[in-house]
């Protein structure tokens, strides 16, 4: 790896892909740990997180890999130091009906990535997936940053969930249930290993179809999708799909 390079670890990409928040954060440890492996753990890392609807789960997941960074890094005797987050909205249950309802999806991600400790925060419009450029989604998207740091003021304190019962019950949930995870892939030879025998691919082709289906016989809610659809249902568009393939 060149000197000064900077790698992007994308758990946004899994997570479109079916990875739930347990699974995003195993896969992107188990990165870490092979790149450290064979480069140094002093190679710069960004990791790239989405961040759905779940607003504690997404805490408790952005805290629970901070956590597990830290324990690596310890483990191999380095200094200790925050990973680089940078946060992005998971958009691929937003609603096309109804669809300013996003708005509050999108703000309970960015709030949800700030409390977490995610240092870097990007807003992406909601509608993203199915029109082209549309300046007024692009605008309440960035005024919803601006709103959280002008007026919640939620750039001026650090680890504001810390002390929480809850919360901090559920980083250690995650944070135990990602590391058996970890395990499971180290033992399969680490992640390249486990990605180039398709397994990642079949595990995430699988997790997605599950996730599918719950929303499709409702043990999954989504509002203006599965429930309390607006009055007036239109047939949405197609999203735009990636090239991108595992």
């Amino acid at each position: 790896i060149p000197e000064g390079v900077t790698l992007l670890l994308s758990g946004k990409r899994l997570r479109e892909r079916g990875a739930g928040v347990v699974d995003e954060v195993a896969f992107l440890i188990t990165q870490t740990i092979e790149i450290g492996n064979n480069a140094g753990f002093e190679t710069p890392m960004l990791f790239h997180t989405g961040v759905g609807n779940a607003f504690l789960t997404e805490i408790g997941k952005l805290r629970a890999l901070r956590w597990l960074w830290s324990s690596v890094l310890a483990n191999e005797g380095k200094p200790l130091q925050s990973p680089s987050i940078l946060a992005s909205n998971l958009s691929i249950t937003y609603a096309q009906n109804d669809e300013h309802t996003n708005i509050l999806r999108a703000t309970s991600a960015a709030m949800s990535s700030v409390l977490g400790g995610a240092q870097m925060v990007m807003t992406e419009p909601w509608n993203k997936g199915w029109k082209e450029d549309d300046a007024f989604s692009r605008r309440i998207s960035r005024n919803i940053q601006t709103l959280l740091k002008e007026e919640g003021r939620l750039d001026k304190n650090l680890n504001q969930a810390d002390g929480s019962y809850f919360i901090e019950h559920l980083t250690t949930v995650i944070a135990t249930q990602a590391w058996k995870k970890v395990q499971h892939i180290e033992q399969a030879g680490g992640f390249t290993a486990y990605a180039l025998a398709g397994t990642l691919r079949s595990y995430l082709e699988a997790s997605g179809e599950h996730i599918r289906n719950s929303f499709l016989h409702g043990d999954r809610v989504l509002l203006g999708v599965n429930k309390f659809l607006p009055n007036e249902v239109k047939k949405e568009a197609e999203a735009k799909s990636s090239a991108y393939k595992l």
